[in-house]
């Protein structure tokens, strides 16, 4: 069986945010901001050159004013409301 590159909390409907290692100049101030995913697909291109058997995924993020990406899981992190206790995401990939 193939492993892939989705953690345990990256599934459709979850709420998300770019992580904060990935907040450069030039990427998008939406990124900061609470998404929603609404599709995970497969990329058969990466799943086809990283020559490891992974499946590789690519996570569909919606935000509020209806901007889309399509995002690599490893630049995302779960969103947590300020006032909430943080999760920390699991290393599993």
């Amino acid at each position: 069986m193939n492993s892939s590159n989705l953690p345990s909390w990256a599934v459709v409907g979850a709420d998300v945010r770019v992580g904060r290692a990935q907040w450069k100049r030039g990427n998008p101030l939406v990124w900061k901001q609470k998404g929603q995913i609404t599709s995970i697909e497969k990329d058969a291109l990466l799943t086809k050159m990283n020559r490891v058997g992974m499946d590789v995924y690519r996570i569909l993020v919606r935000w509020p004013e209806g901007e889309t990406a399509s995002l690599l899981p490893m630049m995302l992190e779960p969103f947590v409301p300020s006032g909430s206790a943080e999760v920390v995401p699991s290393a599993e990939v």
